[in-house]
């Protein structure tokens, strides 16, 4: 019985982060898309807006509640570790979307979208192992 509670908590845990991911990476994708394809900002200012915005709520909703830090109060290791990650986040993201964008000429947002999907599952486990 213990061991199904964990596997049901594990489950919990990947679904709320799923969630929020999803959330985020929404957020992350429609700032990209405005301030590259309609206010045609370079794609690096365009991916450090979205990239940072979206980050910001990310670590929030996580702490709160996909990893329920047991410590109330945000400290300089957390938002430190954090970031971090964000900027390996960061550069991940950057290759894949260049290399996509640029190099294979695909859509913006198809390339962008790439980027965002290899960028979640490594912050994800930057943020279970490392900060939280």
């Amino acid at each position: 019985m213990g061991r199904l509670l964990r596997v049901f908590a594990k489950i919990k845990r990947y679904s709320i982060y799923l969630i929020i991911g999803i959330i985020t990476n929404i957020i992350s994708l429609y700032l990209f898309i405005l301030c590259f394809e309609f206010l045609s900002l370079p794609s690096l200012n365009s991916q450090y807006i979205s990239s940072s915005v979206a980050t910001f709520i990310n670590f929030l909703l996580n702490k709160f509640y996909t990893f329920k830090s047991s410590k109330s109060t945000i400290n300089i290791k957390i938002i430190f570790k954090y970031l971090i990650g964000w900027i390996i986040s960061f550069i991940i993201i950057r290759l894949i979307f260049s290399f996509f964008y640029y190099k294979a000429n695909l859509d913006s947002t198809f390339s962008y979208l790439l980027a965002l999907f290899t960028s979640s599952i490594f912050f994800f486990n930057w943020q279970k192992k490392i900060v939280f």
